[in-house]
This record gives C-alpha cells, structure tokens and sequence, in this order.
C-alpha cells in the first residue's frame, strides 16, 4: 500500500528520474480541466510523455523510441493494486511507442495500444517492447524499417508497476523478461472489485502483514529468455527454496543472474533479499538477507559495465557482493545518498554526496548542497564541487560527466573544467543518453508557459525532437515574480522562497485574487518553471480564470521525531502569504488555499485560528491523524518516520495527535471549505473528508463535501467527466465565496 503516492512518488523521482514523473502527472491533469472554450475541445485527448517507459537511444544514437499516453479513466484494483486486470500497470493503459529520427524528426507509431518500456538489441535492428495482447501483456519485437511482430509466445509478461523491468537483450536474439507465474494466472481477476462485488470474506490477524500480503503475487515474476526469431520461450532456474524475483538483472557475460525478492514486513521495514545464481546451467546462489526495499532497482543496484561484479548502496555506504563468498566489501569512508554510475574506463563510479553539515531536517537530501564524488574501484575517492549544484548525474562520456542543477553543464573533475550544456531557458529533465560518442542527451524540457516536450541537447542550441500536442501550446501569458520572506522556523528564524505566479494582463492597480497552493515539507516555489506547477490543481486553470497563484515553500521540521506540523504551517506559510500581499502583489481580501493530499491536510490545518484565506479547497486530505493512524494497519512509517511528522504513536503522545489534527480543532476553523474525495482512494479515504465536513457542519461553518464514485487518489486517471467536473467545481466555490476576478 503506498500511504500518500505523490510524496512518495516525487521522492523516488528525484532519486531515479528526477521530476519526470511529477511533471507527466501535473501535465496529464493541466489541460483537460481548463474553462476555455480552446481547451474544451480538447479535454480528454491530451497526450504526454508516458511515465511508465524510459526514453530509449538506439546504439548507434540516431532513432529514439519512447511512449505517448493519452489521459484516460484508470480504477485501482482491491487492495489498492495498481494494475489492469491484464498486468498493465495504471497509467499506462493508453500509451503508445513511438520511435523518432533524430536526424530528420520524423517520427513513427508502433502498435498495439497499450506499448510501454522501449528497448533495443545490441545491434540497433530490433526494438522491444511491451505491449497488450487480448487479456494479457505480451513481447512484441519491431524490426527497424520494417514490420512489429508479436505477441512472441504464449508467455505472459509481468511488467512491474514502475520502469526499470524492459526487456533485457542477452544478444541480438534473446531477450530475458519477467512473466506472471503460473499461479498468478488468474489472481487479478479475484482482485477485480467490479467482478466480486460480493467479495470474500476479509480476515486480518496481528502478527502477519497487512499492508503487503499483496506484493508477494503483485510484485514476483518467472524469469524466461525468449528467441525473438523462432518465439522460443525458455523458462531460466530460480534458487531453490528461496523467494521468486522481482526484477532481473543479467551480469555483463550473461552467465550470471541477479535479483531481488518481493518486499516483506519486519518491524515496520520493508525489506527483501538480493539473491545471485546462474543464468543457465548450474552453479553456486549467493543470497543476501533482509536488505531494505529497494523500491527502484537500478539506480541503487548494478553490475559494472563490462566485468561480472555486483555493486549496491545501503546504508549510506556503497558495497559490492562477493560472488564467491556471499560476504560484502564495503567503501569507505564517503556516505553515498544519491544514484551512482560507472566512468567511461569503468575504473571508478560517480555519484553525488550531500554535505553532512547541512542536516536535511525540512528537505530531501537531494535538495541539500552537493559534491561529486569519484569512488575508484580500488578504494580511492576524491570530492569535487561543480558549479551548478548539481542535484542529478545525466551520463558519463569518457572523463566528464552531464550534471544537472541550477543549470546543465558538461564537467571535467580531472581538469576541473565545466562547459554549459544547452538548454535554453527551460526547466531540463535528461531522461536518456547514449553511451559512448559525442555528448547528447534527450531531455524533457518546460516552463511554465511551454508543455513538456522531448528536445536533444548537445553543446550546440537545443533541437526540437517532438510536439506531442499542439493543442497544449498557446496559453494567455504569465509572468512570475520571485519572492523571498524570513519565517520562524521549526529551529529558529530561516529564509524561505515564493513563486507568485501572475496573468499578464493583471494592472498593477488592481491586485488580482489568489490562490495559496502548498504541499508540506516541499519547494513549491521552485515547480513555477514547469509547466502545471505542483499544486494539488495545475495553476493554468487559476491564471487563465484571472487569478494569481502563490506557489510556497513549507519547511516544517525534521522527519523521524515528534513535530508540531500544523503550527509550523501556519509560521511559514502565513508570513510569505502576508508579505507577498504588502508587495501589492495580490488582494489580501480575496485569498484561497488549495492542496492535494498531504497538502489537504495542509489546506485545513492553515485555517485553523486565522481567518486569513476567504476559501479552502482540500483535495484528497487526511485531517484526524488519531484515527488514520490506526486504519494503516501495519504502514505507520509515514506518522512514526515519515512526511506526518508525529514520531510517536497517538498512544504514546495522545495530545500532539489532537492538536495537528484539524478535525479535532474543527471548532477553531471558520474559513468555507471545499473537500473532495475519490470515493475508491485507499491513501485518503472518503470517510476522512465526510469527517471533516461534518465536524466543521456541527460547527457551523460554510462546508461543501464531493465524492467522485469509483476515482482513486490521483486526479490524472480520474474519469474524463470527474476532471472536468472538479476544475468547474473549484471555480464556482471560490467565487461563491467571495474569491473571484
């Protein structure tokens, strides 16, 4: 079960792909739910780059395949599964692969629909991928310049619910994927609530695990090696008696397998083995026990490029497996925190290393300042400070490395010597490089007025490589002003950042109404250069209504021990929100605040014993964080560990429970209030909103309650009429209130 899928989400993004998938789902929600009559049209056929498949680079670097989605009505299964009932992962139920010439931009759909997770043989002929085939996902091969073959097998493929599983090439004719097991056949279709209304009985005992009874069948596969020409289908040895795998990771000479298990609960850890054995044949299995939970595998764990060695990082250190012993040799002495790759000699790795000094108390580490760190493979290491603060390692070419920070730049550690990377004025995610060659990249570039769209980067301009959809570009301007406000934080006075985002056509005599959007512990301000921002609603349907938009950060104290959020939301964000208002900025008489998720609990816990916002829209919220506590059963982390910050049970510290919580202080909150739910959301159940709206009725303060019927948690894979409806229904509540144009 994932508690609160965007935190978690963005922090696996920044992680493994950055804000890629953050920016897809704001994308995915901007434009289908805008009042334009422009727009209106095109609500409901709005494509973007799918999240579920990483771009691919052809070996010889001219074709580039990725996938192309189109919004569409995606239910969760029971249990909070996130599959179809035929192993397609949700949110990627409509996409298509499409292959692009880099050097004419021509570009060429492939069928069938759905097609996700690109990846090409070793001699760039062949492209894989996969692809939905009747009632299951199948291989499918496209032979480049001419036709896509498949399904290749019987075999059922198992795709994982994030990238990192495509088919993996042994050589130019077979690939070793993942399928469903045997006994797993049929175990979705029990899942389907639809098709068991009646359901069977739940039963639930102390002392098994609740949260991941499900991952076992949801996240295992049966490792096969396919011929793309004869469809031969080989089924490849596991460890006997051990757990099935999770994602497969072939060695460099193809004679060696590594893998993980699925994830299992211990002691409120989620953990799994890493298990190493043969390809083919026999051979010894080495198995490392109770490793946390990698959630995404390669960025973490990865064989060196060309010699049959394991290396993963745990516990801040980076460690290689000693495939003969099953023992580790551990690197010292730098901790490693960010994903690691190998230099172009394979002599030595990189990666990215936070500054200790700066304690991450409000912040990702990935947010804190930045060395990189060379690691050689004979134990040395040497620190070196780019100038670009770089928070992502994009590729190796040779002796430089493509960093990604305040700007992209291709640096030398060796001669210390950087040089700019072009990327014009847009906020940059590389999604891919080749290896080897001249520096490229492909990246998916945005602003806040351009639609993400997929551009190759070099040291020349950067060059244009799709416009997914026309129908996303030509928005009325805006402009956005910066502002910086000194707050009290959690540990004494800090400077925090603010994004005012503004129509372009507002007279500076006139302040226009706002709209505070804010997510806990987050750098709102820094999402005003992508597209949709990072609010709860994308910020296009305010600004092109008329309304400003406040985009503000919210540092609220550390992770991991007893906090006092909702006080410190309201000596954060209040001071930017009064100050942006003294700039002349905004109406300070006609404010709303907005957020989605944890940033619902944000949108009411800011009303509590103020009236300064005219309206509060809480989208999908947790607002009694006693009660929620006890429904986790058994994935507590995110009260005790986590972005909720109670570090202690409600039993152990009853009274901090109540006095964050905003439905116990419900009497205290006399702001109108707007909460929405998803009536099929596992992360933020209805019943929280229905809670809250009845605790602010009995106190009678103006309070509106909506449940979309069957919608999950995130409005990107709501139904086509849910979108339209929550945007038209947002508008009307803030000008009912007083908070209009």
């Amino acid at each position: 079960m994932n508690f609160l899928p965007l935190p978690t989400l963005l922090a696996f993004m920044e992680k493994k792909y950055g804000s890629l998938l953050f920016v897809v789902l704001v994308a995915l929600f901007s434009l289908p739910i805008q009042a334009q009559p422009a727009i209106e049209k095109l609500m409901g056929e709005v494509n973007e780059v799918n999240f579920h498949s990483s771009p691919a680079f052809s070996p010889d670097r001219r074709w580039l395949a990725y996938a192309v989605s189109t919004p569409m009505e995606e239910k969760e299964l029971a249990n909070g599964l996130q599959y179809h009932t035929s192993w397609v992962p949700i949110g990627a139920g409509s996409s298509r692969i499409q292959i692009c010439d880099t050097t004419t931009g021509k570009v060429v759909s492939l069928n069938p629909v759905p097609g996700f997770r690109p990846s090409w043989s070793p001699d760039g002929r062949r492209l894989a991928f996969y692809g939905l085939s009747g009632e299951h996902v199948g291989l499918f091969v496209h032979e480049l310049g001419g036709q896509t073959r498949g399904p290749l097998s019987e075999i059922a493929i198992h795709p994982r619910r994030w990238p990192g599983d495509d088919a993996r090439w042994l050589d130019d004719r077979r690939v070793l994927v993942g399928a469903v097991r045997p006994q797993d056949t049929n175990w979705l279709q029990s899942m389907d609530r639809d098709a068991n209304k009646k359901g069977e009985p739940t039963v639930q005992v102390t002392g098994r695990s609740g949260p991941n009874r499900d991952w076992g069948p949801a996240d295992s596969v049966a490792p096969y090696i396919i011929d793309v020409i004869s469809s031969e289908a080989q089924p490849v040895p596991i460890m006997p008696g051990g757990d099935s795998p999770t994602i497969l990771l072939p060695s460099p000479s193809k004679t060696r397998l590594a893998y993980l298990t699925a994830s299992r609960l211990d002691k409120n850890i989620y953990t799994c083995d890493l298990i190493v054995g043969p390809l083919a044949g026999e051979g010894e299995w080495t198995k490392i026990s109770s490793l946390p939970d990698f959630y995404s595998v390669e960025p973490i764990l990865q064989w060196h490029p060309t010699q049959d060695r394991l290396f993963f990082r745990h516990a801040r250190r980076l460690h290689e497996v000693d495939l003969e012993k099953g023992s580790l040799k551990t690197f010292e002495p730098h901790p490693i925190d960010y994903p690691f790759t190998f230099s172009g000699d394979g002599k030595a790795l990189f990666t990215l290393q936070a500054d200790d000094k700066f304690a991450p108390n409000w912040s990702s580490p990935s947010q804190t300042p930045r060395q990189l760190l060379r690691l050689d493979l004979d134990g040395t290491s040497r620190l070196f400070s780019p100038p670009n603060s770089p928070n992502q390692i994009c590729g190796v070419f040779g002796d430089q490395v493509l960093l990604n920070g305040k700007n992209l730049i291709l640096f030398d550690p060796l001669k210390n010597r950087s040089q700019a990377f072009q990327a014009g004025d847009f906020n940059c995610h590389v999604l891919s490089t080749p290896k080897g060659g001249r520096p490229i990249a492909a990246a998916l570039l945005q602003s806040a007025q351009s639609p993400p769209d997929l551009y190759l980067l070099s040291d020349r301009e950067p060059r244009r490589l799709t416009t997914i959809d026309p129908g996303l570009v030509g928005l009325a301007p805006i402009r956005v002003v910066p502002v910086t406000t000194t707050v009290e934080g959690a540990e004494g006075p800090i400077s925090v950042s603010t994004s005012v985002v503004l129509p372009k056509n507002v007279s500076s005599s006139t302040p226009p109404p706002a709209v505070v959007m804010v997510y806990p512990g987050s750098f709102m301000s820094r999402t005003a250069n992508r597209f949709g921002g990072g609010g709860g609603l994308p910020f296009q349907l305010f600004t092109q209504n008329g309304y400003a938009v406040i985009l503000c950060d919210s540092p609220i104290g550390p992770e991991g021990v007893p906090g006092e959020p909702l006080a410190n939301l309201n000596s954060v964000v209040g001071p930017q929100v009064d100050h942006v208002v003294k700039l002349g900025l905004v109406d300070g008489k006609r404010l709303a605040v907005l957020g989605q998720s944890h940033g619902g609990y944000a949108a009411a816990a800011l009303c509590v014993g103020n009236n300064r916002f005219q309206a509060s829209v809480a989208l999908m919220g947790l607002y009694d964080l006693n009660a929620m506590y006890s429904n986790m059963k058994g994935a507590e982390q995110p009260f005790l560990t986590g972005q909720l910050r109670m570090g202690v049970s409600p039993w152990d510290d009853p009274e901090r429970y109540r006095r964050n919580s905003p439905y116990a202080r419900a009497n205290e909150i006399e702001t109108p209030m707007l909460l929405v739910a998803g009536g099929a959301d596992k992360a933020c159940p209805p019943m929280e909103g229905e809670k809250m709206w009845n605790a602010l009725r009995l106190n009678d303060t103006p309070a509106e309650f909506v449940v979309y019927p069957g919608q999950s948690h995130a409005p990107p894979f709501w139904s086509h009429e849910s979108r339209v409806d929550l945007g038209q229904r947002v508008l009307a509540f803030l000008k009912a209130h007083g908070v209009r144009p």
